[in-house]
């Protein structure tokens, strides 16, 4: 049995958020995306916590988890990490899990301004636990 535990973040952007889960290894339709907060299941089922973005605990094997990983978004426009304490999976709201979320993000979120700004990202070169990312304008 694992309790919920939380861990404040500095992102902004749930549909950013769904694309660093996806790079991190989750498909699309493992990562529920819902406007308005849905509950978590945990050990023993429905709890009173809630989040937006979820990912089942079916579908979080290889961290052995009873709970749901959840994305919050709080009233400050931060997203707070709802997971689980105990066990493999207590590396979800660990450091490690938290950088690679937080590469991942930053990634997601450069890409939607520089397409926005009308550019394209031209390369992505991941080494030595860092991202490298190159723009390029598309009339040059």
């Amino acid at each position: 049995m694992s309790a919920f535990t939380t861990a404040s973040t500095v992102l902004t952007d749930l549909s950013c958020v769904k694309k660093a889960l996806m790079q991190m290894g989750w498909t699309e339709s493992q990562i529920e995306v819902h406007d308005k907060p849905v509950k978590l299941n945990g050990y023993h089922g429905s709890e009173s916590r809630t989040a937006q973005v979820v990912i089942r605990k079916q579908h979080l094997g290889g961290y052995g988890a009873y709970n749901d990983l959840g994305f919050l978004k709080q009233a400050d426009g931060t997203i707070q990490v709802i997971g689980e304490n105990a066990g493999k999976h207590g590396r979800i709201t660990g450091n490690k899990f938290q950088e690679t979320l937080g590469q991942e993000y930053a990634l997601a979120k450069i890409t939607d301004e520089v397409e926005a700004a009308g550019y394209f990202i031209d390369k992505v070169e991941r080494r030595d636990g860092k991202i490298y990312v190159s723009a390029d304008n598309p009339y040059s």
